[in-house]
């Protein structure tokens, strides 16, 4: 899982370091082609939240949706369709949202697990410690018992 993470920091450092001018007629592909990467790098990490992360699919699927944003916006602009950049914007942007959706859905959850465990380890800790009392309190009644019945 942590492939998709330092191709995202790489990324962002290399943008940072290296000044890249792209020409006005390739800005559009270029942001499809950021969005459809930023859709597979939180789609890895949703796959490793599920525990189903392979880093040949990540790869694969990291290429392949770039090629096919930009493919698909090359088709709408050679077929004049003048908003079809904008549809593969929001569609992208709906899976990184619902993936986004996901990621916060198990951070919580894992949370919640964790702070279940902790106050049931606690708590049987308190139990514990009660039964230890209750079978000391026992021993010394039953000898107390012993005792009187010596006694008689």
């Amino acid at each position: 899982m942590w492939l998709p993470l330092l191709a995202m920091i790489i990324g962002f450092i290399a943008v940072l370091l290296f000044r890249v001018d792209i020409p006005p007629e390739y800005t559009e592909y270029f942001a499809i082609a950021v969005i459809a990467g930023l859709d597979s790098i939180i789609g890895a990490v949703h796959s490793g939240l599920e525990k189903k992360f392979d880093d040949k699919i990540f790869v694969s699927g990291f290429f392949v949706n770039i090629l096919i944003a930009a493919g698909l916006l090359y088709l709408g602009n050679t077929l004049s369709i003048p908003s079809i950049g904008m549809a593969i914007v929001i569609a992208l942007v709906i899976r990184i949202f619902n993936n986004f959706g996901y990621i916060r859905r198990a951070i919580v959850v894992n949370y919640e697990l964790k702070r279940v465990k902790e106050v049931a380890e606690e708590q049987t800790v308190v139990i514990e410690s009660s039964l230890s009392e209750v079978v000391a309190d026992d021993g010394e009644s039953e000898e107390k018992k012993d005792e009187k019945e010596g006694v008689s």
